[in-house]
């Protein structure tokens, strides 16, 4: 592997990026029922965090990473000479990104990230985003001051078009209902039933979720069946989701499995799956374009955290277990949903 040349512009758009996302966690953060910390050994010991009923974890299932000299030594020579990995995630989804009590960016994503700046010999800087639907549909969103971004994105013909994508977890879509589903929902046919999804990626509306296509794509079944229409409606974060399901407001709500595990979790019994995971999906870390050798040494950290037990901590400490990658491929092959 070759070393790779990164530029990384000025930092003179870092308070306009602050800002914009404090506007958007404001408005589409996750917050109210779902609590804002991460899961401590505490949660898991009385099986009230999202890894109940597993070994305990610890909030710090990265903090013991410690440098390869080998993956180091291919850093990027302006990343190097700086010390640190910028990295940038959009606090939204719980568990993967969500902003903290703290203020701090927390989830899969933060503790990922820190794990592979700790294998690089780097200091992590986890910064958070927001999507303003200015340029994301069309172009594609520059990582700006980021070197990657570790944010739950799912990896579609779009995002290999416009970023290097590194694989790092597996997942899919799963539907939520108050706890005994006393309206007798039925996952595989959605007709007659009042239901919301994430709408967007975006405020702008200019990237619909996965949710949002495939909601819309199982509704028109309906019509075809000559069954009653399906009344679904979007919102922008899974707080909204969740209490909507709870206050008997909609029937069911989908979300991503991660968020939809970690929503049931936190509902004091309020919550259930209903229905199997649908729809296969693939999280990717995103660099830019030109960025090809380096998405390949991002690649090969992940393997390397994945041979010494720490990536399988990461997942466990938040209950995902079951979405972790086996392989971490660059631009890999992936269902084209939501597109």
């Amino acid at each position: 592997m070759t070393h790779v040349s990164v530029t990384r512009p000025r930092r003179i758009g870092a308070l306009a990026l602050a800002a914009a996302a404090a506007v958007a966690l404001s408005a589409c953060g996750a917050s109210g029922m779902l609590a804002q910390s991460p899961p401590t050994d505490a949660d898991v010991a009385t099986g009230t965090g999202p890894s109940a009923g597993r070994p305990a974890a610890t909030r710090s299932a990265s903090a013991s990473v410690k440098a390869d000299p080998a993956l180091a030594a291919l850093v990027p020579q302006e990343i190097r000479d700086s010390g640190e990995l910028v990295v940038d995630s959009n606090p939204t989804l719980p568990p993967m990104s969500f902003k903290a009590d703290d203020g701090t960016v927390a989830g899969v994503d933060a503790d990922l990230a820190k794990a592979i700046a700790g294998r690089l010999g780097l200091r992590p800087q986890v910064q958070p985003y927001s999507l303003d639907g200015s340029s994301w549909h069309v172009i594609g969103r520059s990582l700006g001051d980021a070197d990657i971004s570790v944010s739950n994105s799912v990896i579609t013909a779009s995002s290999r078009w416009n970023w290097k994508n590194v694989q790092y977890m597996k997942t899919g879509l799963r539907w939520i209902v108050r706890a005994g589903n006393p309206t007798g929902f039925n996952a595989d046919r959605l007709c007659g039933h009042a239901l919301q999804y994430e709408a967007n990626y975006d405020e702008g509306g200019n990237r619909p979720s996965i949710a949002a296509a495939h909601v819309a794509q199982r509704v028109k079944e309906c019509a075809k069946l000559g069954l009653p229409e399906a009344h679904a409606n979007g919102v922008h974060n899974v707080d909204e989701e969740a209490t909507a399901v709870t206050d008997g407001s909609v029937e069911a709500a989908v979300m991503e499995s991660p968020a939809a595990e970690y929503v049931v979790a936190r509902s004091n019994g309020a919550l259930e799956l209903a229905g199997t995971q649908w729809e296969a999906t693939v999280y990717g870390i995103q660099l830019n374009t030109g960025a090809g050798d380096f998405a390949d040494l991002i690649s090969r950290t992940l393997a390397s955290l994945a041979d010494d037990g720490t990536y399988g901590r990461i997942l466990e400490k938040w209950g995902l277990s079951a979405y972790a990658s086996s392989e971490f491929p660059v631009d890999p092959s992936t269902p084209e949903v939501g597109e």
